[in-house]
């Protein structure tokens, strides 16, 4: 299935402009940076998440963040929606008044020009969350500059992918790949 983008209309915090959530991470874009919200795996052998006794006897899972910060970029750029989905999205939370409902969705999230003439896109499908920078013409492609914030330890595998890991677990970024469209 692709991943869905949904807009923020208030459902969450004033930053966030868009988000992801997934089964223990969720991801969320702002215009300083992509958060990970971290959350620590189920036991082994636990409760179905669904189940009454899951919720009941289970203890509470520790949390992490980890924020992917752009050094250096744009502080005008903001994240934007692109490619509009047919899924809606709604939240039936507290009175009803609160209630956000119809939410937009997206298939991906774009920040232009976070650095002069480059653009970082997401994307996704079956569950992976992939980003490409587009390096425009003329653009200099060593003025992208990341931190990764809250990460214990950030390392590239012996596939070339790049491994973040936190104390309630961690995410691995694809290994870089590089290619020119012709004009």
């Amino acid at each position: 299935l692709p991943l869905y983008f949904v807009e923020n209309h208030g459902q969450l915090d004033d930053q966030v402009a868009y988000y992801l959530h997934g089964g223990e991470t969720s991801v969320y874009f702002t215009p300083s940076g992509v958060v990970y919200a971290l959350t620590e795996p189920r036991p082994p052998g636990s409760e179905s998440p669904f189940s009454e006794a899951s919720y009941a006897e289970s203890p509470p899972r520790r949390r992490w963040a980890v924020k992917l910060e752009f050094v250096g970029a744009n502080p005008e750029a903001r994240p934007a929606g692109v490619e509009r989905t047919e899924a809606i999205v709604s939240y039936f939370k507290g009175p009803r008044e609160e209630w956000k409902t119809g939410l937009p969705t997206y298939a991906g999230v774009v920040y232009r020009d976070l650095w002069p003439g480059i653009d970082l896109q997401y994307t996704g499908s079956e569950g992976q969350l992939k980003y490409t920078f587009l390096v425009h013409p003329g653009a200099d492609p060593s003025r992208i500059r990341l931190a990764y914030r809250g990460a214990e330890e950030i390392s590239v595998g012996p596939a070339g992918h790049l491994e973040s890991k936190a104390p309630v677990g961690g995410f691995v970024d694809g290994r870089p790949v590089a290619w020119q469209e012709k004009q």
